[in-house]
């Protein structure tokens, strides 16, 4: 549940008030608390576990780009 709520959070703070630094810190919040879901979902059902792959590799892309507009300097 604490995921589903950062994941909610995190387009607001980049999107809406644009402040990318701390959303690119919020996200990486995001990435370790799915990588944790991950783990748990792995240990119950592998198939599970694979599920949630795409969904870390979607929060990376988004961190990379998220990165890139702040240093960017947008």
């Amino acid at each position: 549940m604490v995921q589903l709520i950062v994941n909610v959070i995190w387009p607001i703070l980049f999107l809406g008030l644009g402040l990318c630094g701390l959303a690119f810190g919020w996200l990486v919040l995001l990435w370790v608390l799915v990588f944790r879901l991950w783990k748990q979902f792995k240990s119950i059902d592998k198939r599970a576990g694979y599920l949630l792959v795409p969904y870390l590799l979607w929060l990376t892309f988004a961190g990379y780009l998220n990165l890139s507009i702040c240093l960017m300097g947008y």
